[in-house]
């Protein structure tokens, strides 16, 4: 990444399913109106099977409408979002796809040699993850509504309607930061993230590290209010017997420690793509390093 200015030094950004063209913003009283072009290949169907429904759902993230009065759109923010949604169209494919067969999403790029076998497995991991908690969500669907419905004021319709949230709120509640007036990446600390999920998964974490752990969690994880709630009331049906949600918890386990192993792998092994570095993000420009702490603290 590299310093951007506040002027657009391009206006049509393409990526491997989708364009994005800035036209213009324009200040609307106190507000700014962004006016953007956009076009992206839409996966499964808004009428079709539940997991199809789902699978749109997730190709149309993260909303454009995210972009909508957005003063600080610049280049590196908009290259972001044509990333986001590349990996959106390919989650909704493994969603709806399965690995190996004609219709993966990842097959062409490894035989292209563009990724490696690692890196294959790590992406059809995030599939997993969906999928899994699809079906933890769907086939206990009684006792998870009626749990989350006692604790938290629950508005959704269907299971579908759920699941949909829950995935909105991870991806776009990560893309959002980078419209915030001033964010930071920092990838040392998301290596130690990855570093105690581990230990965690493996029962070793300390009082010291588990408060470090969720410290790190709080300042770098987008706060995905309803994935949390429905493992928080997962965990506590599984502890009450139930051992269907059991299953999937033990799947959704070793689907994040296998990912935090791969991610802790990457930073070490050059054969492997580079990880995302330090960056941050201040009114919508990008720069690469970590903001000096008596500077972000200015900020």
């Amino acid at each position: 990444m590299i310093n951007q200015s506040s002027e657009q030094e391009k206006s049509l950004f393409i990526g491997r399913y989708c364009y994005l063209k800035y036209l213009s913003t324009t200040p609307r009283g106190n507000f700014s109106i962004s006016d953007v072009e956009y076009c992206y290949c839409s996966v499964g169907s808004p009428n079709g099977t539940e997991e199809e429904q789902i699978a749109f759902f997730i190709s149309g993230l993260p909303n454009p409408k995210l972009l909508d009065g957005g003063k600080n759109l610049c280049q590196g923010v908009l290259d972001i979002w044509v990333a986001y949604k590349d990996s959106c169209v390919e989650l909704a494919k493994c969603f709806l796809f399965t690995k190996g067969k004609e219709d993966d999403p990842f097959l062409e790029s490894l035989s292209k040699k563009e990724i490696n076998r690692s890196e294959y497995e790590y992406e059809w991991l995030k599939g997993e993850l969906y999928k899994n908690l699809w079906h933890l969500i769907h086939h206990n669907s009684e006792l998870i509504i009626k749990s989350l419905q006692k604790n938290w004021d629950y508005y959704f319709v269907s299971d579908i309607d759920l699941m949909c949230e829950i995935v909105r709120g991870v991806i776009e509640g990560e893309f959002s930061r980078y419209l915030l007036n001033i964010y930071q990446y920092n990838a040392s600390e998301i290596d130690d993230i990855n570093k105690l999920k581990r230990k965690m998964h493996r029962n070793e974490l300390s009082v010291v590290e588990k408060e470090k752990l969720w410290n790190l969690i709080d300042k770098h994880t987008a706060k995905a209010i309803w994935f949390d709630r429905v493992i928080t009331i997962a965990n506590a049906l599984a502890d009450h017997g139930i051992n269907e949600i059991k299953t999937n918890l033990d799947i959704h386990s070793k689907i994040i420690d296998a990912m935090a192993r791969f991610n802790i792998k990457r930073v070490r092994n050059p054969a492997l793509r580079s990880p995302r570095k330090s960056h941050y993000c201040v009114e919508g420009v990008i720069t690469e390093g970590t903001i000096p702490k008596w500077k972000l603290h200015e900020a």
